[in-house]
């Protein structure tokens, strides 16, 4: 529920330098210790991404903009 508010408008605000998207990438992070019921000191994020087969935060943004561009060759993009 949380991933889409993260997400929301992605690939505009990628080509953003990395400091300006680090909270962001710290909130993904952290919700993804909330999925697994985990501390935030005492598990690496990383277990919950093997765990519940996700995309790690640079997968996640290339994912996005591979798919805008999908969108965008195949006439699906919104005009």
């Amino acid at each position: 529920m949380i991933i889409p508010h993260i997400t929301y408008c992605q690939t505009s605000w990628t080509q953003t330098c990395k400091t300006t998207l680090k909270p962001t990438e710290t909130v993904y992070k952290q919700a993804l210790k909330v999925l697994d019921k985990r501390s935030n000191r005492h598990h690496h994020h990383c277990d919950i991404l093997a765990k519940y087969d996700l995309l790690n935060w640079e997968n996640l943004v290339k994912f996005a903009d591979a798919r805008l561009v999908f969108k965008i060759l195949n006439c699906l993009a919104p005009t």
